[in-house]
């Protein structure tokens, strides 16, 4: 009996969990309200497809991530900023700091890097455009930890260096052509950035890009005064005399009048007098006087102008920011400053796209 009563009561606390059990699945959905939400599997190497051929031109990125760490320092110790674009103070020194090798190297350096990426592309698939980014990207981001004031312009290059691999991936044949073409896109998405970027820099410290253009363009006044005052007596050097006639046969004839026995001449005779006395009296007037010009002018090249002080530019600066033109200039100060930057970048990307697409044409005859 006392068996069986066993039994019963182990087949009722069993009935008691299977309804336990049954009451928690019952539960589950409740406690998870909202609407279901799974992230899909993502393979990252199936995606990027490495094949044989990604595997051949590995160390020509590899090579390119060499070349790139090695042009970003280039351009860093070529001292090339933004403010070298507006800042009339220091435009003496940006025709050596352009010339100079260090920068002359980068354009080299960054041409070939262009044509490595865009070599690397041909072929290929678009996405493959992430191994040239970081190949580029990562010397980009280690260089501008030393040399953060051109930290964009490092970036701006290695998304540009990647977007040649992007395109040339889209080009079908690997000619010469298809290479310049690939080059010219890269190149525009180029200018694109580097207009961005500068857009972004600029606005971002507006006050103190305008003052110190501002700034700079009163002391290079201040400095090009003399050169100018004596390239205007240069100018009036070469000028004929005849330019500094300052009396007429009307003055002689005025002056003459005033003089006795003159009304007492016949007026063929007064004519005659006053065309020989302004043939004689004319020309020597003329020269003395350009000569005087020429004297003062040059007197006041040889004489320094003293650059404004601080006190004189605030006071400019008030003047000019009453006018309705200096206002509206002083707004589109950064679309300025970008356009300029872009129509120097336009003749760096001459060259760029020259060297780039020989150099990649040579790369297709491996």
């Amino acid at each position: 009996m006392a068996e069986k009563k066993s039994r019963e009561e182990l087949e009722k606390e069993l009935l008691a969990l299977k309804r336990q059990v049954d009451a928690l699945e019952q539960q589950k959905p409740a406690a998870k309200q909202g609407p279901a939400f799974e992230i899909p599997a993502f393979d990252v190497v199936g995606w990027l497809k490495v094949d044989e051929r990604v595997k051949m031109k590995a160390p020509f990125v590899g090579i390119l991530f060499v070349l790139f760490l090695f042009s970003c320092y280039l351009l860093a110790r070529s001292q090339v900023i933004s403010t070298d674009f507006f800042d009339f103070s220091r435009m003496e020194l940006n025709f050596s700091r352009f010339t100079s090798i260090n920068f002359v190297g980068f354009v080299f350096l960054v041409s070939v890097c262009y044509a490595l990426a865009a070599f690397f592309g041909f072929g290929g698939q678009r996405r493959h455009a992430v191994f040239t980014f970081l190949a580029a990207g990562i010397p980009a981001a280690m260089v501008s930890a030393m040399f953060p004031e051109i930290g964009l312009a490092f970036f701006a290059f290695a998304i540009s260096i990647s977007s040649a691999t992007f395109f040339a991936a889209r080009q079908d044949q690997q000619t010469l052509g298809s290479a310049s073409t690939v080059m010219n896109r890269a190149l525009l998405a180029l200018t694109i950035l580097v207009f961005l970027f500068a857009v972004l820099t600029v606005n971002g410290s507006r006050d103190a890009y305008f003052d110190q253009f501002s700034n700079g363009t009163f002391m290079f006044a201040a400095s090009a005064t003399p050169g100018v005052i004596k390239l205007g007596a240069q100018v009036v050097k070469t000028m004929p005399d005849e330019n500094f006639m300052l009396v007429s046969k009307d003055d002689l004839r005025a002056q003459m009048a005033a003089q006795p026995g003159f009304s007492l001449l016949s007026k063929e005779q007064q004519d005659t007098l006053i065309e020989s006395s302004y043939q004689q009296v004319g020309p020597q007037l003329a020269a003395k006087t350009k000569e005087i010009i020429v004297s003062k002018l040059t007197e006041s090249a040889s004489k320094p102008v003293a650059p404004p002080d601080a006190a004189t530019l605030a006071e400019v600066k008030l003047q000019l920011a009453k006018s309705k033109e200096f206002q509206t200039f002083q707004s589109l100060f950064p679309l300025i400053i970008a356009v300029i930057i872009v129509s120097f970048i336009s003749l760096v990307k001459f060259f760029i796209n020259i060297i780039g697409a020989g150099m990649c044409w040579l790369l297709f005859k491996l």
